[in-house]
């Protein structure tokens, strides 16, 4: 069984956020459901237990410098709706596991399902992918066996000037603890992220704002149209990846937490938001005779090397932007300014009659 076992190197890009949990936790993604139904915590256990045997990724552990195959399921735990930001907040245990959880929320009017796993192991596409299996498994479906490559993000060059300015007027505020708020826009929303970066922008007049979106760049100089976005292509030092890979975790988790306090004092960073769009995604993937899904978001990952962290999701009627930030002064009242402001700017396609 042992020569069998899935086990992979942990990449030096894992590393940077094995270490980041340290300083900034609990740096894990999740992505929330919300539905209706007659779920229970036995049928979800067992699908989860089935998705496991096909996804050794989400029973992952730490041994040295490896990720090995646990053999164990991630649990799925039963709570109410009171515990909800505290289950978003728990952190992971590398060496005992587990690095993935599932929590079923009943509420007075439907259910929520959480599923969270530490970003060192997955990031929120492989969470979107895990999800699709034990909802595979709830409809007896086939499932199939998904490999994920390790993050290898450091292959790719990003600028290190640390340059960039907060799209917001960050005051008194902690660089290490973060809130966030989640908002439903009707309707769809063509080039969103590109939308975003320009509100950003507009919404302080900065004009020194680098937008990470997924794999590119954004440089937003104007705020007239989308011609006002310079776009390039991400690299990563070859000297950072041999420093997240290097370094013990300590000495790392010290690096980085003396970084994010130089940041905040100068009030200058490496990006001034980070956003990452899942795509548009089909609530009937994540349906079963037990459950029927009506929205799902996910929560960013906040590292403190940005003030800010947004994540999107597409449906065909609707889309979920959730943003964090920052705990600081103020900070609450200009994030919800924000998006209200972004509602009423994005241009939206009006759902066609039925």
């Amino acid at each position: 069984m042992s020569s069998s076992r899935f086990e992979r190197p942990i990449s030096a890009w894992e590393s940077f956020y094995i270490a980041t949990q340290a300083v900034v936790p609990p740096c894990a993604v999740s992505i929330v459901i919300e539905g209706t139904g007659k779920l229970s915590r036995e049928l979800l256990q067992d699908a989860v237990a089935r998705a496991g045997h096909s996804y050794p990724e989400s029973r992952l552990v730490r041994r040295g410098r490896s990720w090995i195959d646990a053999y164990k399921s991630p649990s799925v735990y039963e709570a109410n709706e009171l515990e909800f930001e505290g289950i978003l907040r728990r952190s992971f245990d590398f060496e005992r596991g587990p690095t993935s959880e599932v929590w079923l929320i009943r509420r007075s009017y439907d259910y929520q399902i959480i599923f969270r796993a530490a970003r060192a192991v997955m990031n929120h596409d492989d969470l979107l992918d895990w999800i699709y299996l034990v909802f595979s498994a709830l409809r007896n479906d086939t499932i199939e066996t998904i490999r994920h490559e390790p993050l290898s993000q450091p292959q790719k060059h990003i600028p290190l000037e640390m340059d960039a300015c907060a799209p917001i007027k960050v005051s008194k505020h902690s660089p290490t603890h973060f809130f966030w708020q989640r908002r439903t826009f009707p309707g769809n929303y063509p080039s969103l992220g590109e939308h975003i970066a320009i509100e950003l922008a507009k919404f302080q007049d900065k004009t020194g704002l680098m937008i990470l979106h997924n794999a590119q760049m954004f440089s937003v100089s104007r705020f007239d149209n989308l011609e006002s976005i310079s776009r390039y292509q991400l690299t990563y030092s070859s000297w950072m990846k041999k420093i997240f890979y290097h370094l013990p975790t300590k000495v790392l988790s010290l690096a980085l937490r003396a970084l994010i306090q130089f940041q905040s004092r100068r009030g200058i960073y490496i990006a001034s938001a980070m956003l990452s769009s899942l795509g548009k995604i089909s609530l009937d993937r994540l349906n079963c005779n037990y459950f029927h899904a009506k929205t799902a978001y996910a929560i960013p990952v906040h590292t403190g090397l940005s003030p800010i962290s947004i994540v999107t999701m597409e449906f065909n009627t609707h889309k979920e932007i959730t943003l964090s930030c920052f705990e600081g002064e103020g900070l609450t009242e200009q994030v919800s300014i924000f998006l209200d402001k972004l509602e009423k700017s994005i241009p939206a396609i009006p759902l066609p009659h039925s």
